[in-house]
């Protein structure tokens, strides 16, 4: 009896160390009580695309569902890094903010500037879908919001203003600690071809134009000069990509396409014109350095962010650019899988059999649960989108997933509803307007929603 009774005693106290929060940051990462240098922290997030609550996954093998991305788990990272070093953090979002999510449709966009505003961004900019709903929706958002939208790139037609929008700036110095950070906001300019907006008094200047134009203006008043640009860039996959580490200019890492906007961009430029890039656009995990300029994105939904560390002197409080590091990607979800430190979602059945236990975590030393100054805001708005969240549409057997490259299930299935509807022999749609997997199992009235969220018009002929 009590060689069972351990036994027993045995497997309960294995059961607790499973349950036990892994620490994802298990590496040396910089410290703002380096007595060596003085760093200063900046996080950077981008296209979140409306979407505040987890989508929900399943694993194929086992039926179990589980909660990906959330504002409310990322906004537990950006309380530790304020926390931890306190006037020495920023954060920085890159760009297409509101359109996509119901959650986002239902509030007008209330919920996203909320969630900034509650969590203290420091600046956003512009991203291409910031003009979907038109001028009233934008300048209503920018009135509402408690930080700035740092643009240097558009203009007003009619009066030729460069500054002309609530909130807006072409750039801002701000103070962390010690050091002055200039911040240089950069618009995308492809919204004529990727936004129904009814702006027709918007156009834009060309990147390296308005930079050139101002930057002599910001470098002169600054320790460091960022760029934070909705600009696009897509970087191979590699075996470093998606391992959470500090990335820096020496770590090896998959070729990025030279003929996106950041790399044609930064390959024009002579060195040491700016000092970073905070981006977006792509919905690329990117911790590269192009022609010697550390840039750094997330994937789309908020689902992974990433910071970045500008070393400077501690008596000169020069830059130390060679120094910059970046920690990425930090994974945003309820739970990751032990063996890797990655939320679930974009991996393979293979993959999933080798990635551990689903697991609580911690980083830096902190439990990543719901960020608690965000839950009135969270709790008041999933329950109206709950309803739609309830709301069984149909039910599918297998996981339909998106791509941009070639034929898929989702891409037939809508192309046939659409031959349906209109009556026509060929139906043909856009790939890159599908936004989220649907995972098996019941699709919702939110799931379609944010799967097509451009309200466009079906058109036959």
């Amino acid at each position: 009896i009590i060689m069972y009774s351990n036994i027993y005693f045995l497997f309960y106290l294995l059961s607790l160390c499973s349950l036990t929060p892994i620490e994802i940051a298990d590496y040396s990462y910089p410290s703002p009580n380096d007595p060596n240098i003085y760093y200063v922290a900046l996080l950077g997030v981008n296209d979140i695309h409306g979407t505040y609550f987890p989508s929900e996954t399943t694993i194929p093998s086992t039926g179990e569902k589980y909660l990906t991305g959330g504002l409310d788990y990322l906004g537990k990272y950006i309380s530790i890094m304020q926390n931890e070093w306190k006037d020495r953090f920023l954060w920085f979002d890159g760009g297409d903010e509101f359109q996509g999510g119901l959650e986002t449709k239902l509030s007008e966009g209330v919920l996203i500037t909320e969630f900034f505003n509650t969590m203290g961004l420091t600046a956003a900019t512009f991203g291409n879908h910031e003009w979907d709903y038109g001028p009233e929706y934008l300048v209503e958002r920018l009135k509402n919001s408690t930080f700035e939208y740092l643009a240097c790139n558009i203009k007003n037609t009619t009066s030729g203003e460069t500054k002309f929008l609530p909130k807006q700036e072409l750039y801002k110095i701000y103070t962390a600690g010690k050091v002055k950070i200039g911040v240089i906001g950069m618009a995308n300019f492809v919204k004529k071809e990727t936004s129904s907006g009814k702006f027709t008094d918007i156009d834009f200047i060309q990147y390296k134009e308005a930079l050139l134009k101002i930057i002599k203006e910001v470098r002169t008043q600054s320790n460091a000069v960022i760029l934070l640009g909705h600009m696009a860039l897509n970087c191979e996959e590699s075996p470093t990509k998606n391992v959470l580490q500090i990335f820096t200019k020496n770590t090896i890492q998959g070729q990025c396409r030279n003929n996106t906007e950041v790399a044609e961009f930064l390959y024009s430029l002579v060195p040491n014109v700016v000092d970073a890039i905070i981006s977006g656009h792509s919905h690329d995990e990117t911790h590269q350095w192009i022609n010697d300029y550390p840039v750094m994105s997330a994937i789309n939904f908020g689902q992974t962010t990433n910071i970045m560390y500008l070393p400077f002197d501690p008596d000169t409080l020069t830059l130390l650019r060679d120094e910059i590091k970046i920690e990425a990607p930090l994974p945003v979800c309820e739970k990751v899988f032990s063996n890797i430190k990655r939320c679930p979602q974009g991996l393979t059945q293979a993959q999933i059999d080798a990635a551990g236990e689903l697991t609580q975590y911690t980083f830096h030393g902190v439990l990543i649960e719901k960020e608690e100054k965000l839950k009135s805001l969270s709790d008041h708005w999933y329950e109206i989108y709950d309803k739609f969240k309830k709301d069984t549409v149909m039910t599918i057997s297998a996981t339909m997933e998106i791509s941009k490259n070639e034929e898929t299930a989702l891409g037939n299935l809508y192309t046939d509803i659409l031959r349906k509807v209109t009556g026509a022999d060929i139906a043909v749609i856009n790939p890159a307007g599908f936004r989220i997997k649907w995972s098996s199992g019941n699709v919702t009235a939110a799931d379609v929603y944010s799967m097509t969220p451009y309200e466009n018009y079906i058109s036959s002929f």
